[in-house]
């Protein structure tokens, strides 16, 4: 008879939640065996629900490209990102920087971040150029570092084409 004592609902999947419970509960049973045994299930089932992150991203899947509907890593394999935006610079630019990138990473897992270019308010690319490239600099700058994914958005609600392909440009040319 397979753990006639333990609770039925114990038996199957757990929810993260439950194995603190699980643990709980097995030390109201004697049987040492049993007990092993079930602690042994609930270490694996815990450890298989542990998320997968990749700790350099861009190292492990290089370039990345699209296979129809699927994000692919340089080898064909699919790849799900996970990350944040950080708002528009010039409404953020707080978190502009690299340690915001390193505890995205760190904390969040992060393997991606994008970095928003507002084109609107005050401080916008249009109106002080310089400040809105540095930000955005300095969270690519710190991308490349912590080895994950960035993306650059020309962020704005109208059209601006020429300044639009003046950015790229500049920002597809400058070594970071």
């Amino acid at each position: 008879m397979p753990y006639r004592h333990f609770p039925s609902h114990f038996l199957g999947c757990l929810p993260k939640t439950c194995y603190l419970c699980a643990i709980v509960e097995l030390s109201k049973y004697q049987n040492t065996m049993k007990r092993k045994t079930l602690l042994t299930l609930i270490a694996m089932l815990m450890a298989m629900s542990l998320p997968v992150v990749a700790t350099n991203p861009v190292k492990e899947w290089g370039q990345l490209q699209v296979q129809g509907t699927l994000l692919c890593s340089e080898k064909g394999q699919p790849v799900v990102l996970r990350g944040v935006s950080f708002g528009w610079h010039n409404i953020w630019p707080r978190f502009y920087n690299k340690g915001a990138v390193k505890w995205l990473k760190d904390d969040w897992h992060a393997t991606v971040v994008r970095a928003a270019m507002g084109l609107m308010i005050e401080d916008n690319y249009l109106e002080n150029p310089k400040f809105a490239l540095s930000c955005v600099e300095n969270v690519v700058k710190a991308a490349i570092q912590q080895g994950i994914y960035v993306i650059v958005d020309w962020h704005s609600h109208k059209m601006f084409t020429d300044e639009a392909v003046k950015f790229f440009d500049y920002t597809a040319s400058t070594p970071m």
